[in-house]
C-alpha cells in the first residue's frame, strides 16, 4: 500500500471523510488526464483573464481516483494556498450535467511538485467572480482537497470572542444541525497560522500576532457523512474600526482652563474615535469675581441703573454703587447714570424757562440800552 504523503513536499493531498488517501499524487498521475488542455475564463469584479490548463484532471476523476463516487459525494473542498479558507464545491459542480459552461473544475500539475486548482464560473455567465477560486500553490506546498462522502452535515462555528487581542485565548465550538442518528463524529480543526487540532467539537486557541486568520473544521462520521465550516478571525483592531483609545475614559479629552482654554492631557472626557480626540470640557475654575463697582456722580446726582436719582453727592467716594459681579451690571449702571444726568439737566432747564427769569433779564438789558448816559 502506498505510504501517506509527507506534508509540505509539494504534492496532492486528498482526504476522504477526514482520512488521508495514501499515494494520492501517484494514483492520480497513473490515470490519463480526462480534460487535457483547455482554456478557461478567470472572472474578476471588473475584467476577465484567460487561464490555460494542460494535462488536467476533472474533479470527478479525482474523486474516483480517491476511491469515492461522485454520485455519493456530498461536498468537495479545496484549501486555498494564500489567504486561508477553502473553495467549496456542491454536487451539481461534479455530477452530470455540471454547472460550469466552460467545463469541469480541474486540477493539474503546473511544474513538478506544484499542483493548481481552478473553479470555472457558473451560470449566468460573468456574474460569478471566481478569481479567488484559482488556487496556485507555491512550489513545495501541498494542494489539499477534502472529499465528503455520504450525508452532508450542516456545520457552523461559534467563538467566545469576536475580535480577540494577540495572545488572547479563544474558544471555538462546532455545531452540527443535522447529525445522523447513532453516528460517531470526528472533528479536525485547521487554522491559517498553522495550528491544528483533533480534540473534538470544542477547542481553545490563541493567535500570537495581530492579523486576519481563517479557521476550518471538517466533521466526518463513521458511516460516511461529513461537512465543514470556515470562520474568519480578526486579531487585534478590526479593519476600519476605532483604535485602542475608543471609549477609554480620559483618552484624549482635555479639561478647560480657568479662562476657557484647553487644559492638560489628563482630560476627563471619553475618547470618541481612533484618534482619541475627546470633547472640550467646561472650564475647571470659574472667572474671578470683579470688585464691587462704585457709584457715579453726574451734576451732583447719584443715579441708579434705572435712571432715578437717589441722593446728592459731591464725589464718587460718598456713595456706593450696586454690588454686581459682572460687566453687564456695570454697563447698566453707567447707562443709567447717563440717562439720569440728561433727565436732571432737562428738568432744571425747563424750570428755569418756566420761571420767566429769562424775559425779565432781557427787559432790563433793553431798558439800560435806551437810557441816555
Amino acid at each position: 500500500m502506498p505510504a501517506a504523503h509527507a506534508a509540505g513536499t509539494g504534492g496532492l493531498v486528498v482526504y476522504v471523510n477526514g482520512v488521508e488517501v495514501p499515494g494520492a499524487t501517484a494514483t492520480l498521475e497513473g490515470t490519463t488526464p480526462d480534460v487535457g488542455s483547455a482554456t478557461y475564463t478567470e472572472v474578476f469584479p471588473d475584467h476577465t483573464s484567460p487561464v490555460h490548463v494542460f494535462n488536467a484532471w476533472s474533479i470527478q476523476a479525482l474523486i474516483g481516483a480517491a476511491g469515492a463516487s461522485p454520485q455519493s459525494t456530498a461536498q468537495v473542498t479545496v484549501d486555498r494556498a494564500i489567504g486561508g479558507g477553502a473553495v467549496s464545491l456542491k454536487p451539481p459542480d461534479y455530477t452530470d450535467p455540471i454547472d460550469f459552461p466552460e467545463g469541469p473544475a480541474v486540477v493539474w500539475e503546473q511544474d513538478p511538485g506544484q499542483f493548481f486548482f481552478f473553479r470555472p464560473y457558473r451560470l449566468p455567465p460573468y456574474q460569478d467572480p471566481n478569481w479567488q477560486d484559482y488556487v496556485q500553490t507555491p512550489i513545495g506546498q501541498d494542494l489539499t482537497i477534502h472529499i465528503t462522502a455520504g450525508a452532508k452535515l450542516r456545520v457552523s462555528i461559534a467563538r467566545s470572542v469576536r475580535h480577540p487581542a494577540a495572545g488572547q485565548r479563544v474558544s471555538f465550538q462546532a455545531t452540527i444541525a443535522n447529525p445522523v442518528p447513532g453516528e460517531t463524529l470526528s472533528y479536525a480543526w485547521s487554522f491559517a497560522d498553522g495550528f491544528t487540532s483533533k480534540a473534538g467539537p470544542t477547542i481553545t486557541h490563541a493567535f500570537a500576532k495581530a492579523g486576519t486568520y481563517s479557521g476550518t473544521v471538517t466533521v466526518t462520521g463513521n458511516e460516511g457523512s461529513g461537512g465543514s465550516a470556515v470562520t474568519h478571525v480578526v486579531v487585534g483592531s478590526a479593519p476600519g474600526s476605532p483604535g485602542p483609545g475608543n471609549n477609554h475614559p480620559g483618552g484624549g479629552s482635555q479639561s478647560g482652563g480657568a479662562n476657557g482654554t484647553h487644559g492638560g492631557p489628563t482630560g476627563n472626557g471619553a475618547a470618541t474615535g481612533a484618534t482619541g480626540a475627546g470633547t472640550k470640557a467646561t472650564p475647571s475654575h470659574p472667572p474671578a469675581s470683579p470688585a464691587a463697582a462704585q457709584g457715579n456722580e453726574v451734576q451732583g446726582y447719584l443715579v441708579n441703573a434705572a435712571g432715578s436719582s437717589v441722593a446728592q453727592a459731591s464725589s464718587p467716594s460718598e456713595a456706593t454703587g450696586p454690588s454686581g459681579t459682572d460687566a453687564a451690571a456695570r454697563l447698566g449702571w453707567v447707562r443709567g447714570a447717563a440717562a439720569g444726568a440728561m433727565a436732571a439737566g432737562l428738568f432744571a432747564l425747563g424750570a428755569f424757562l418756566e420761571s420767566g427769569e429769562p424775559r425779565r433779564r432781557l427787559a432790563r438789558r433793553v431798558a439800560r440800552a435806551r437810557t441816555p448816559a
